[in-house]
């Protein structure tokens, strides 16, 4: 059994998924736990050339963020992949998030998703700290635009942030 695996989606011919590939890597996840699923822009985009270790799904076309991740969930789901971690290929890794997310996952086995903290790259500007619905029906993002400080207190198993 897989204990944590990691989708990151990419699209077009965008190299910048090397760097979450990068921060998982350091994170401590086994490259062979990383699926790259590739939403090309034109039948022409080049392939991508992660390490060999790395499984990379190379979909039709562009057919969106879900069917994206629909495709990297079940390849890790055959894996057996207890936690499947969703990632975009512009999302930064802090150090210890992993490990961070792992913890919460252990402390409640009820919990059937779990997600960082986000903040806005290069800032301490909080970017959500998860999603609700207004009495309307609306999304939002809580603690959208606040400062870090006004989230989750330091060595909060939830605490966890991922720059967006």
């Amino acid at each position: 059994m897989v204990q944590a695996a990691a989708v990151i989606l990419t699209h077009g011919e965008h190299e910048s998924y090397r760097t979450v590939l990068s921060d998982l890597l350091a994170e401590g996840m086994p490259a062979e736990d990383i699926c790259i699923v590739h939403n090309p822009v034109a039948p022409t985009d080049r392939p991508l050339t992660p390490a060999p270790e790395v499984r990379v799904i190379r979909m039709p076309g562009n057919d969106g963020y879900a069917h994206g991740m629909n495709a990297g969930m079940r390849y890790h789901l055959e894996r057996d992949a207890q936690w499947i971690w969703l990632l975009t290929h512009d999302v930064r890794l802090r150090p210890g998030t992993l490990q961070t997310l792992l913890a919460a996952a252990r402390q409640d086995s009820r919990l059937g998703a779990i997600g960082p903290l986000l903040v806005n790259a290069g800032t301490d500007t909080v970017f959500s700290l998860g999603g609700e619905r207004t009495s309307w029906g609306w999304l939002y993002n809580v603690g959208h635009g606040s400062a870090l400080e006004a989230g989750p207190a330091a060595g909060d198993p939830q605490r966890g942030a991922s720059q967006r």
